[in-house]
């Protein structure tokens, strides 16, 4: 029997992981048997390391993917510590239980790792170099586990959209219904990820047994306002877009001009590619945001 818990669960990615391993779980696809330990954060702080422990050793896990995550890029310019707690302290917490108790540990990083000063989609090797406390926290999550746990499997992901929480999709599926025009950022470059591709791509890792780093986000590169459009396209929508640049739209935080991840990696080691953006879009609309 092979136990995965999953701390961070009931966000929008951990949601839909969960969910893609119960599927698993029935299909009965899995040599042995498969369970599934949710962990959500009101249940599990991983920032207190005896606690950490003393759940990992009860739940007796072969598999720990941490959802756990503080997600929001603008806040934590206002909140580095806790932002550091969450993001960094919490893993390295999970990275030392892991391997004391003999289990992976599949981390889920960002693309906001990266400056975005590079002219062509990001790959494993190159170096990150990030533009704001979010994107330092992860990276310093990335290295804790790295450090702390052998066996692990860092998945570096992008522009998640699923049906738990907020979401670009979401935002410009309400704003284009309630404003009929909106102006979107037009130099802002990134590699959409529907949340259930993303979970499929993580098990093919899993499954093969990988380590080390991964990207993973659904095929193709595309700007914000290539994505709004595509969004209203798919949704039926008429919204006269305006394109304005992204230095033009004034947030806390500095984020990168092109984060777009080369998921190239992952197709070689594990012959998985995931379906285009476009493809992936609209499926989420016609078909999960019910």
């Amino acid at each position: 029997m092979m136990r995965v818990m999953v701390p961070g669960a009931g966000g929008m990615f951990s949601s839909d992981l969960v969910r893609f391993l119960n599927e698993l779980k029935a299909s009965r696809a899995v040599s042995g048997g498969l369970d599934v330990v949710a962990a959500p954060e009101t249940g599990l702080d991983i920032t207190d390391p005896a606690k950490v422990d003393a759940f990992v050793a009860a739940c007796e896990p072969n598999i720990i993917i941490n959802c756990a995550a503080y997600t929001d890029v603008d806040r934590a310019e206002a909140e580095p510590e806790k932002a550091l707690a969450v993001n960094a302290v919490g893993p390295e917490n999970l990275a030392k239980s892991a391997k004391r108790h003999g289990a992976k540990l599949v981390h889920i990083s960002t693309n906001y790792v990266f400056s975005g000063d590079k002219g062509s989609p990001y790959v494993e090797t190159d170096e990150a170099q990030p533009v704001n406390a979010y994107g330092r926290t992860k990276l310093e999550g990335d290295r804790r586990v790295a450090e702390h746990c052998p066996n692990h499997l860092i998945i570096r992901t992008a522009w998640l959209f699923g049906r738990k929480g907020r979401n670009f999709v979401e935002t410009m599926l309400k704003l284009g219904r309630e404003k009929g025009a909106l102006a979107v950022v037009e130099d802002e470059l990134g590699s959409p990820t529907f949340t259930l591709d993303l979970a499929a791509a993580t098990w093919s890792l899993i499954a093969i047994q990988a380590m080390g780093v991964f990207h993973v986000a659904n095929t193709g590169v595309c700007s914000r306002l290539d994505e709004a459009q595509a969004i209203f396209d798919l949704a039926g929508l008429k919204v006269k877009l305006t394109p304005i640049k992204l230095a033009d739209y004034r947030r806390a935080a500095r984020v990168p001009l092109n984060s777009a991840l080369d998921c190239s990696k992952l197709a070689r080691v594990t012959g998985h590619r995931p379906r285009p953006w476009r493809d992936a879009i609209r499926h989420y609309i016609e078909f999960e945001r019910s």
